[in-house]
Formats: structure tokens, sequence, C-alpha cells
């Protein structure tokens, strides 16, 4: 670190934690007549700890937060007592531009590393837990363990009582749920490894059944934390670890908390599942979600994420919209790029299950957009009758679906061609353009209004087209 900061090559934390180290090392030098190097190396590696944990775990996006960060490591700095004695003894305490929820986590750890050394060995082992990035080893939980807390109900404890100062009987519950969660919690990151797609998304789709946990970034815009790309901030804001923050906005502001904390308790809700096995999680995981969908108790969007993980894959960044008039999953994180719709999107994957049930169509073609002023629709084409070349179109409207069948050469449909067409309950619309005042004829339904009632239209079509094909 010394190295670095004569080169001038560190970020905000890395100053902080230099200057804490050194503010440190000059406090105690300038007070102490006669210096025990055992005590204060003990207290050293206890000051750094913490601003470590809460350094990592807080955003520095300009200099003006790198200022006020500095000043409040400064003010913890003139207490003379140990950090942890520092934490535990004063509950109100508040430091400007560093995390309210890593600050009271790092309050309730002290209460419990200054309880016992079992306390303190476990704490420190959680804090380490690992997640692998780009084949290397690092921590995941880098400090931050919030959510165990909350997990074993420790969180709870402490806003009621401002300490972990319970009788021993409580104390042997509370350590085992603690050890519990951490166990549990390490296995399933590890599995991630650096990418969720290398077990085809199982953890997020098992905690989809359980509830919707995204992240929110605007107005009906969020992130379903399946990508660990550093791109548009991901990695600070749409992530595991913010998601699993302590919800110490309870303070100030109870709503925000309350919604953190909800979507968190379905993580627990995967972790508590009698089907979760902390020696077989991706097994256990998919046996989750099985369960969810053979409960037939889901609403539909979750339904397809969890049977269908190429949705998540589809989203490489993360993002979706989603309201009442539409879902949309995006490539990137903007609508200017690339997005598909997602319900025509899962359509196209159940087709390919079995593209003989299209015939006598052959293709399946999706129609990715790049704004919201043409919708993304799905093109089943490849099917030539008497000289015309045919194919559907597949769009989602706010309530229903609008499947087209087109003639892509001409207005002229053969008489057999239409029987069959109005047989399956499609009919005949002309549209004129407004310049040129040509009119195009198509054939249409838009009564549909779910997936498989699509499909089933398209099947039950196909195979009447074939009918007349064959005579």
């Amino acid at each position: 670190m010394f190295e670095k900061v004569l080169a001038d090559n560190t970020s905000y934390p890395e100053k902080l934690r230099f200057y804490a180290f050194y503010r440190f090392l000059s406090k105690k030098l300038k007070s102490a007549s006669s210096i025990d190097a055992n005590d204060i190396q003990s207290e050293l590696v206890e000051w750094v700890r913490v601003i470590y944990n809460l350094t990592e775990n807080t955003i520095f996006n300009t200099s003006k937060d790198f200022l006020e960060a500095l000043l409040s490591i400064e003010k913890l700095s003139k207490f003379d007592s140990p950090i942890l004695d520092t934490l535990t003894n004063r509950p109100g305490l508040v430091l400007s531009r560093i995390s309210e929820d890593q600050l009271v986590e790092e309050k309730i750890k002290a209460h419990l590393i200054l309880r016992s050394d079992q306390w303190k060995q476990t704490i420190l082992e959680a804090e380490k837990q690992t997640f692998f990035d780009d084949n290397k080893k690092r921590p995941f939980f880098d400090g931050q363990i919030g959510f165990l807390l909350n997990f074993s109900g420790i969180l709870e404890y402490y806003r009621e009582h401002g300490d972990c100062k319970w009788e021993m009987d409580q104390n042997s519950i509370y350590f085992a749920n603690f050890e519990k969660y951490a166990q549990s919690a390490g296995a399933v990151f590890d599995l991630l490894q650096h990418n969720s797609s290398d077990i085809n998304y199982i953890w997020e789709r098992a905690v989809l059944s359980k509830g919707e946990y995204f992240t929110q970034r605007g107005q009906d815009r969020y992130n379903l934390l399946s990508s660990r790309s550093t791109k548009h901030n991901i990695d600070r804001d749409h992530s595991w670890k913010r998601l699993l923050r302590i919800g110490s906005a309870y303070m100030k502001r109870e709503e925000t908390s309350t919604k953190i904390e909800e979507r968190q308790s379905y993580i627990k809700a995967v972790l508590d599942d009698t089907d979760f096995d902390v020696y077989d999680v991706k097994r256990s995981l998919q046996k989750i979600c099985d369960k969810a969908l053979a409960s037939n108790s889901l609403v539909k969007w979750r339904e397809h994420f969890i049977q269908h993980p190429e949705l998540f894959k589809d989203c490489k960044q993360g993002f979706i919209l989603k309201n009442e008039n539409e879902f949309v999953l995006f490539k990137e994180a903007q609508r200017n790029h690339t997005q598909y719709e997602l319900y025509t999107r899962v359509i196209e994957i159940k087709l390919k299950q079995d593209k003989s049930l299209i015939r006598p169509f052959k293709h399946l073609k999706y129609q990715e957009v790049m704004s919201s002023a043409i919708p993304a629709s799905l093109k089943i084409e490849g099917w030539r009758y008497e000289s015309s070349d045919y194919h559907f179109e597949i769009s989602k409207a706010p309530k229903n679906f609008v499947v087209l069948l087109k003639n892509g050469s001409s207005n002229h449909y053969p008489q057999k061609f239409t029987d069959v067409l109005e047989g399956n309950g499609l009919q005949r619309k002309h549209i004129t353009d407004e310049e040129t005042g040509d009119e195009a004829v198509h054939y249409e339904i838009s009564s549909l209004t779910s997936v498989d009632d699509v499909i089933s239209q398209l099947i039950q079509t196909c195979s009447s087209l074939r009918s007349i094909e064959n005579e």
C-alpha cells in the first residue's frame, strides 16, 4: 500500500485506509509513554479490519465524498478507546459519507467479537467467505455479512436492545443459526464461480421461486443480479452484495429498509427450504425450482424465468423493464440497445424445442428492436405456396397477443388458403399506407392472451396448412 501511495496509484478506499493506518500509529506514538508492541498490534489489527470493512462497502464517487469520509475516520481516531469499544459504547455514532448499513453491521459485530473468542473466530471466517471471479479466488462477502446477522435473528435483537447481551442459552441458538447460514451462503456463492451462466442461473431461479428479489434502477427498471460484469457499475450498484446489506435505513427510512429485507427474505427462504442441501447445492436448487413449477401457483412471468434460463442469458447486464403494459429484456442497460419482449421470446424458446410443430414453415426468427417505438416480435417463415412466400408475425400488446399471417410477395391469397385461415379464427385485415395509398392485406387474430394460447393457435393453424400443402 505504501508503494501504491508513493506511485499515486490508489483508489479512494485505499487512500482512506492508508490515512487510517498512519493516523493510528501517529496517535499511539504520541500518547504512549511506553509502548507494548503486542497490545498495539492487536488493537491495530481490529482498527484496520473495521476501517477496511467500512471503506470497502461504501461507494465514493467524488473528492467531496472522499474528504467527508476522511474526516469521519479522523473523528473515529480521536476516541481514546479501542475501536471495538468505541463501536459498542456509542450506539448513536454516525459517520458522514460512510455507509450507514455497514456502520450498523460493524457495531453489532463489535458486540459479538467482544463477547467471546468463539464469536470472533466465526465472524472473521464469515467475512472471508470466497467467491470466484475470473479464476481468482477473492473474498465475496469482503467484510459485509449483515444478511447473516439478519437471517440468524441477531439484527432483530440488536434493534430491540441496542446490544447483544443475551443469556447463555440464547447464545448457543444465535451462534448455531449464524454458523448455519454462513455455511449455506458460502456454499452457494462458491458454486456460482465467476458467472451464473456456468450453473444455468439456478441460484437466481431458485430465489425467484420464493419471491421477486430484484434491485431497482429507476421507474419500472430492475436488475436480475445475474451478471458479474462491471459495466454500468453493476458490481457496485446491482449485485448480490447490494441486496445482502443490512437495511439500517430503518432508523430514518423505514420503507426503504423494509423493501431491502423483504427481498432478502426470499434468499433466506431458499436456504431454509427442506430440499436445500449444502453438500449438493446445484441439485437441491433445481429441486426447489421443479417443486415451484409443479405447484402451478406462480405468476406467469416468474414461471417463465424459472423454467427457461435462456431469459437470464438474454439480459447480458441483468436489466429488465417491467410494468403492467410491457416486459422487456435488455441486452445492455438502456432502451437504445437491442432488446427482446419476454412473452414472444418464450414462445420462440418453446417452439424451438420441436420445430416440426410449425411445419410447413421452416424457420424461427426473432425480430429484436432498439427502441420503444416498434415492438419486438417473432417471425415464423420459410414456406412457399402457389408462388408466394408466407410468414407469421407474433407481437405482444398490453393485454393480448397479435398474430399476423402475411403474404410477402402480393396481396393475393388462394381460396383454399383463406378458408383454412378463417376456419382457424384468423380474420382478413386491410391496411392502407397513409403516404402512398397502397393497400396491404393480411390475416390476424388478436384474442389470444397467453403464451400457451398462442402456441396452440400456431400448432393448429400450421397443421391445417399442411393439409392443403399435401393435397
